[in-house]
């Protein structure tokens, strides 16, 4: 049998003398590093992908690939595990679309055979399923 999964590790230092960032990605999790600190980062999952990495003023963003599970390491101590979104995380976004569209439809049909005069429903109804979409996209991909 072969394996089909491969491991990457990562070694993180904080050489400066303030905490820095580490942002695990597509998680959205983050760590502050303290100074002169180091954190292994272990990426375990399906081949034909591998970790990239980001820097920034301050921060350093790692992100896993599809399918990986993401093990954070300090001292030889596992602190942190971060296992993949799930699928259904996916399909959220397109079935909260069309349950909007739904409401809106049905509630913005009858609002308006049964409740004339009255055209506040349909924008406020709409700004509310928006609100809510951006709260799930926020939640499930948070990017920093």
């Amino acid at each position: 049998m072969v394996d089909q999964n491969h491991t990457q590790r990562l070694r993180v230092s904080n050489i400066y003398s303030e905490p820095i960032t580490l942002c695990l990605e597509p998680w959205g999790d983050e760590i502050s590093i303290p100074s002169k600190v180091s954190f292994e980062i272990v990426a375990e999952g399906p081949k034909g992908d591998h970790l990239e990495v980001t820097y920034g003023e301050r921060r350093v963003s790692v992100y896993g690939w599809s399918g990986s599970i993401l093990s954070v390491f300090h001292d030889g101590e596992r602190s942190q595990e971060l296992e993949p979104l799930p699928k259904s995380a996916f399909f959220i976004i397109p079935v909260l679309g069309m349950v909007l569209v739904a409401l809106v439809l049905v509630g913005g049909k009858f609002n308006l055979a049964n409740w004339r005069g009255n055209m506040v429903f349909l924008p406020v109804a709409l700004f509310l399923g928006l609100l809510l979409i951006a709260a799930v996209v926020i939640r499930f991909f948070k990017k920093n």
